[in-house]
Parts: structure tokens; C-alpha cells; sequence
């Protein structure tokens, strides 16, 4: 076939293989449905497993995507020596062919054989040794070679295919022995059992004609314990082979019973059970049968006046039950049951009553260890309270947080990557793809160095990197896209042996604002700074420093409002903070907050500006002040004046107006109203509202007078008519001039006096000018 295009990224595809190799599927499945995955990745036409026995040059296809009448279908045979696989279960790299007549394998058998042009085989290892191969082919060749994260990809799936396999064969085992043991099991026991219950009642048939009663005894005697053994071995086949669910246990209690039904049945031995308090266990329903056999063979190996104590102890996360008897003390090999579990020659027990306890007390978890004294025997037995997670639970954990940290690492805003010793990216996730400016699928591979600029001392850096710890540091990366981005990275070493873990996020944009905020502070009069959005101060200017009387290290690093910028009480403070706290939440902030500083108090006009990113998150906050105090000063003594010049006019007929020049705002006092015929608090605060007042005929003179004072900041004096609403017309004297706030804001005031009753009258509006 041709070379096949695929859109399958290797982020995806391996994605794909865990969630197959996690399934719950037999392994030929599972290697198919991953064999047809990487033929779909790789973009050739089969993919299948070998089985390979070197010694006997044998080579079989065991699992395949091909079908009966391809090129590699199920149960191929072949000689070894006829396969590319003889060189690929060989090497380490993989055996990488795209082209296989025009890289030197045109006069080889493998080619001859299989017509196969591309290639792609990796050694598979079962137990340390080679079972075979995993194999990708194609009848064409491919127009370029296999890439790295295509090899890489095939030997993760091969290793998982390795893992899986070597499960499998361990079941395999594990199943045919147990079958073999159950079977064996089975019979004996069967048979054992039946054939011993004949030759019991035969025996039974033949005492009544003998007179030798001892010997009758003895016989029958021998024929019961085998019969025991029997049951006993029964019990035990059901220990190993029955599961069942712990049960919370009074653990006294359950004692109690058990040494209750041993009394009736050896009513002349003592046992007594000590424990303080009921003591609760979880354990399984056979956890009886255990103590019952221990206490059972100490009452029959103690004598003629057997005597046995057993008590119940707590230590930390376990149960202790020691069982306690006045026998001559237990036979070595006994005791090398209970304490290693084998049965050898050497080291045998006489029953199986000792294994069942074992089996029964080791399937808890716990342990049985014999003391013995020249006064007897102690059994101590030792179970947790709680019992540890099993396998399975363990396992679905792992797959659970496997399967929540994957998940984190694909979806995290911050970039990931995994780098070999080398430096080169074995793993990223999308967000890495994005600050390399590159997909993830050419990403993989690439060594690092190739996105980083000309003085980053990467070999320096890369042996820091490798040494135990968290590293941080910021550096610049150009992307395969030729965008230069300043990133913050993290780094930690050997998360697993070989392979390190490095974290990192695009700052660019971030450093771009403080370079224009730093430019800004350079270039103000008034105090600023920088905030993280919770108040701790990244930054101060001159101004804000000589204002405080600070040193730098005195502010940055800590909290905006705890800084003594001022001598400021608690309710300041706290004022302070709640602003700090609005503008981290998107608020813009602004105040006047008065302060005592020396000998005087002082205003400031503060405020803070939040800085955000395109999400809208809050990023940094802007702390800016300016004094002021002298003009709040100059705005009091005007007013001050004004308000003088008021109660001085009170009566008169001299009006006073006063323009914010650039807005249509006038404001003037109750003398110019009642001049302009208007009843007080009637006028309504606008400048066309007082232009209306104007004669018509000397309204232009008026408007050119103003305009005049405006641009060139020289006064002005007027004469001109007034009209009333009552139509009565007035002549009034208007002399008017600017003034500048602070802030550089303009003011024009204006006085107005009635001349109406002058001797003469005047024809027109005069305008005199004055520097």
C-alpha cells in the first residue's frame, strides 16, 4: 500500500494504548487492538507479535492485524534467519527501515521473503530473557524515515505489551498449578477419606473376633487421625479457596465461644480467657477455626492436667492474642511451620491442623510466632486492626490517581514537559506545545536547545538541573513559530531515574507591563509602586521612598499597608487594606485619606489601579499618591475669599460669577441674580443661562471679550445691557479674569456692577482691555 497520512497525534495515540491496555481483556486482544493502533499511527499496513526460539532459528507470528490470506497472517512460520526480526530482537535502537532495498537490504533474505519495504521491529523481553518481537510493516516504502516520537511510541507499546504478556504467563502458571493441586487435592481426599471409612468398618468387623484390645485401639486409633487429616486437609482447601468479606469482630467474645465448646469436649483441661476491655477486630469468618486449632493442640499436648491461658492485648494498629499452656513445649519442626510456612523433609509437621492455623492467620495478615520456655509453650499471635488495602483496592487507587494527574497534565494552563539526560522532550502536553510554537507530535524528540537562545549555558545549566531538588529561573524561548516568549520555568529531577520533570508559563506579556510600569515610575513626581494582588510590594519608586523616608528592602517583599509610608492609626490602616483588598477584586480605588506626618497633617489623593490578564484575573495592582495639601490649602483660602467677597456685597447691587473654563458650568451669588431680575436660586447653573441674560446686540462683544481672556489670560473690562425677563433692559460694568489651580485646572471670575443710573447713558458696548 502507499504511505498512509494519519491525523492521529502521538498525544492521542498514546492516550488510546493505556485505555486498551487497561481493559479487562485477555492479552492476544489487548495486543491486537494495540498492534491495530500503532498500524494506524505509523501509517503501514500490518502489525503483529512474534514468537522467536533463537536455538532452534523458529519464528511464528502469535498475534496479528493481518488476515488469513495476507502477508502475516495468524501462525506464520518462518526461519528466523528469513525475517528482519533476527536483527530486530538483536538491537537496541529498534530496527528502522523506510526503505529497505535503498538502505542495503535488497539482496537479503528478509526483503526476498516478504516483499516489505518499511519496517519497524523492537526486541520483546518476558522474565529478562527475549520472547520475541513487536513488529510494524509495509509493502511500500515511506518518503521519509521513521521519526522519533513514531520509534518512541513503539517501544512504550511494546514495553506495555511486555508487561501485559508477562502477567498473563504468571496467571497462566499460577492457574495450571492450582488446577493441578485441586485436582490432586480432590482425589486424595476422596479417595482417602472413602477408603478409610472401609477399612475403619472392616477393622471394626474384625476386632470382635480378636482379644487383643490394645492392639484394636491402636488401629482404630491411627484409622481416626487419618480420617481427621482428611477433614482437616478439607478445611484447609477451603481456607486458600474461599473468599469472604471481614467482619468488625468482638474479638473476646469470639475467643470465649471457641474455648466454650473446647471445655465440652476435654472437660478436665483449664482455660481461662483474660482480657481487660472488648477489644474489636475486622476478620474473616474462619478466623475461629485458627484460635480453636492452636488452643485444641495445646490442651492435647499438655499432659494429664492441661492448662491453658489465653489473653487479649492491643498495640499500636494490631491485635495481640496469646495462647499459653504448661506443655513440654513444641517440637522444632513444628514451630518452623508457623513461623516460615514450608514443608520440607526436614521440616514437616505431624498434622495439618498447624497449616490451617498458618493459612488462616497469614490470610489476616498477621503472624503466629512460638516462645518456648522450660514452663511451656506461648502462641502469640499477632493481627492488624485494620487491615491493609488490598492488591486490587491498591491498583484501582493507582489507576485513579494515574488517570487524575493525566488528566492534570493535559489540561493544565501551565506547560509540561518531560526531558531525557540528553535534554530531548519525551513528553509535553498542549500548553507546552504552545509556548515551542509547534505541535505536540513534532515536539516530541527535539532536543531543548533548539528553542533556546544563543546565551543560555545549556550544558552548565542542564548538570544543575540533573542534581537533586527543585530548580527556578526565568529564560527566553524562540518557538519553531519565530516568537520569542520569556518564560518562568521549575524543574524537578528523576522523577523517574533518567527523566525530569519541567514546569513553565508565559510571561511575556506580564514582563512587558512591569517594563512599562518601571518606565512610568522613572518618569512621575508623584509616589507609586507595584503589588501582587494580595498587597506584598514588588516595587517602590524614588518619590514613594523619600515620601516614607524608606529604604527599599524596608517595603518590598511585604505588605503595602503594614509599611509605615505615614503615620496613620488603625483605622487608617485598616482603610488602606480594605482598598487594597476591592482592587484585587477588579475595583478601581480612590481616595483622600489625611494623615498626620510631622508637625502638620498632610492630604494625599490615592488611589489603586488594577492590572489584569486577557482572562480578567487580577495580575498586579498599581499604588499611586500625590500630596495634595497646599492645594487643598489654596481651594480653602479662595473659597475663604470668595465667601468674604460675598458677605462684603451683601446689599449691593455687584454681582459675582465664576466659569470652570472648558465645561458649561457657572456658578454665581444672589446679587447677580436679583441684577439679572431673577429670583434667588432660580438660575440654572449654566453658561448659556447666563449668555441669555445679554442684550442681543452686545451679546457677540461680550462672547469675544471672554474668548479673548481665555487664550491669552488677559482681564477684561465691559460695558453692556442686560435684559431682564420682565423685558426691562440694564446696563452693567463686567470685569473678569483667569485663574489656575494646582492641578491645572482653569477658572475665570467675573464682578458685575449696575451703572443703568448714570448720568449718561452709553450707545453701544465699550471693551477695555487690561494686561
Amino acid at each position: 500500500m502507499s504511505e498512509t497520512t494519519t491525523t492521529l497525534t502521538a498525544h492521542d495515540a498514546r492516550k488510546q494504548l493505556h485505555e486498551i491496555v487497561r481493559q479487562d481483556v485477555p492479552f492476544n486482544e489487548k495486543a491486537r487492538e494495540a498492534l491495530e493502533l500503532g498500524k494506524q499511527y505509523l501509517g503501514v499496513d500490518n502489525g503483529y507479535v512474534t514468537r522467536i526460539d533463537e536455538e532452534t532459528d523458529h519464528w511464528e507470528v502469535v498475534v496479528t492485524t493481518d488476515t488469513e490470506d495476507g502477508q502475516a497472517p495468524p501462525g506464520l512460520e518462518l526461519e528466523l534467519q528469513d525475517t528482519y526480526c533476527r536483527e530486530a530482537i538483536e538491537d537496541d535502537p529498534p530496527l528502522a527501515l523506510h526503505d529497505a532495498p535503498n538502505q542495503g537490504w535488497g539482496d537479503d533474505p528478509a526483503f526476498e521473503k516478504s516483499g516489505e519495504h518499511t519496517y519497524l521491529g523492537t526486541p520483546l523481553i518476558t522474565e529478562e530473557e527475549p520472547y520475541g518481537t513487536v513488529c510494524f510493516a509495509a509493502q511500500d516504502p515511506r518518503s521519509e524515515s521513521f521519526t522519533e516520537a513514531e520509534t518512541q511510541f513503539t517501544d512504550h507499546l511494546t514495553r506495555l505489551l511486555e508487561r501485559e504478556l508477562e502477567k498473563e504467563l504468571i496467571e497462566s502458571e499460577l492457574t495450571n498449578q492450582t488446577n493441578l493441586a485441586a485436582v490432586l487435592h480432590r482425589v486424595l481426599r476422596h479417595n482417602l477419606r472413602n477408603d478409610l471409612s472401609v477399612i475403619r468398618g472392616h477393622t471394626e468387623l474384625i476386632t470382635q473376633q480378636l482379644d487383643d484390645d490394645a492392639t484394636v485401639e491402636t488401629v482404630l486409633n491411627h484409622i481416626d487421625d487419618l480420617i481427621d487429616l482428611s477433614q482437616k486437609a478439607r478445611e484447609l482447601e477451603k481456607v486458600i479457596t474461599t473468599s469472604s468479606e471481614r467482619q468488625v469482630t468482638g474479638i473476646g467474645s469470639l475467643i470465649e465461644n471457641v474455648v466454650e465448646g473446647i471445655t465440652q469436649e476435654y472437660p478436665g483441661a483449664s482455660i481461662a480467657v483474660e482480657y481487660d476491655y472488648e477489644i474489636q477486630g475486622r476478620v474473616l469468618e474462619n478466623f475461629d477455626r485458627a484460635i480453636e486449632e492452636l488452643i485444641e493442640n495445646a490442651v492435647k499436648h499438655s499432659g494429664d492436667d492441661p492448662s491453658v491461658t489465653v489473653t487479649i492485648d492491643t498495640v499500636p494498629n494490631a491485635i495481640e492474642i496469646g495462647i499459653r499452656d504448661n506443655g513440654p513445649g513444641l517440637p522444632d519442626h513444628e514451630a518452623e511451620v508457623l513461623t516460615s510456612g514450608e514443608e520440607t523433609p526436614l521440616a514437616h509437621g505431624s498434622g495439618l491442623g498447624l497449616w490451617l492455623a498458618y493459612w488462616i492467620v497469614t490470610s489476616h495478615d498477621g503472624s503466629i510466632d512460638p516462645e518456648v520456655t522450660q514452663y511451656g509453650t506461648t502462641m502469640n499471635i499477632t493481627i492488624p486492626r485494620k487491615p491493609p488495602v488490598t492488591a486490587q483496592e491498591q491498583l484501582t487507587e493507582v489507576t485513579r490517581s494515574r488517570d487524575k494527574y493525566k488528566t492534570a497534565f493535559e489540561q493544565s494552563s501551565d506547560a509540561i514537559t518531560i526531558i531525557n539526560d540528553d535534554g530531548r522532550i519525551i513528553d509535553a502536553n498542549e500548553a507546552a506545545s504552545t509556548i515551542f510554537g509547534v505541535e505536540t507530535t513534532e515536539l516530541l524528540g527535539r532536543s531543548l536547545t533548539e528553542f533556546l537562545s544563543d546565551d543560555f549555558a545549556f550544558g552548565a545549566e542542564r548538570q544543575d538541573f540533573q542534581e537533586p531538588g527543585e530548580k527556578r529561573d526565568t529564560t527566553t524561548v524562540i518557538g519553531a513559530d519565530g516568537v520569542e516568549r520569556i518564560i518562568e520555568y521549575s524543574g524537578t529531577a528523576d522523577i523517574i531515574p533518567g527523566q525530569h520533570l519541567l514546569v513553565s508559563r508565559d510571561v511575556t506579556e506580564r514582563r512587558e507591563r512591569e517594563r512599562r510600569y518601571k518606565a512610568i515610575f522613572n518618569q512621575t513626581n508623584q509616589f507609586t509602586g507595584l503589588l501582587e494582588p494580595d498587597g506584598t510590594v514588588i516595587q517602590a519608586n524614588e518619590p514613594a521612598l523619600e515620601f516614607g523616608g524608606l529604604d527599599r528592602e524596608d517595603v518590598v517583599g511585604k505588605l503595602f499597608s503594614e509599611a509605615v509610608w505615614w503615620q496613620h492609626d488603625d483605622a487608617t490602616q485598616q482603610e488602606l487594606q480594605d482598598a487594597i483588598d476591592r482592587a484585587a477584586s477588579g475595583e478601581f480605588v480612590r481616595y483622600e485619606v489625611e494623615i498626620q506626618g510631622g508637625e502638620e497633617n498632610a492630604i494625599i489623593d490615592f488611589s489603586i489601579r488594577p492590572i489584569t490578564d486577557e482572562q480578567g484575573n487580577v495580575t498586579l495592582l498599581v499604588p499611586e499618591g500625590r500630596d495634595i495639601t497646599e492645594r487643598k490649602k489654596r481651594e480653602a483660602e479662595v473659597q475663604e475669599t470668595k465667601q468674604r467677597l460675598e458677605l462684603a456685597l451683601q446689599g449691593t447691587n455687584t454681582g459675582i460669577w465664576e466659569w470652570k473654563i472648558g465645561s458649561d458650568e457657572v456658578v454665581w451669588n444672589e446679587s447677580l441674580e436679583r441684577l439679572f431680575g431673577l429670583e434667588p436660586g432660580t438660575f440654572e447653573g449654566t453658561f448659556d443661562a447666563f449668555e441669555k441674560r445679554v442684550h442681543p446686540d452686545d451679546r457677540q462683544d461680550v462672547e469675544e471679550a471672554i474668548a479673548a481672556t481665555v487664550q491669552t489670560d488677559e482681564s477684561f473690562q465691559l460695558e453692556y445691557r442686560i435684559e431682564r425677563p420682565d423685558g426691562e433692559q440694564r446696563w452693567v460694568d463686567a470685569r473678569g479674569e483667569n485663574h489656575t489651580d494646582d492641578d491645572g485646572g482653569r477658572r475665570m471670575v467675573g464682578v458685575v456692577t449696575d451703572t443703568t443710573e448714570r448720568e449718561l447713558p452709553h450707545p453701544t458696548a465699550r471693551l477695555t482691555a487690561r494686561a
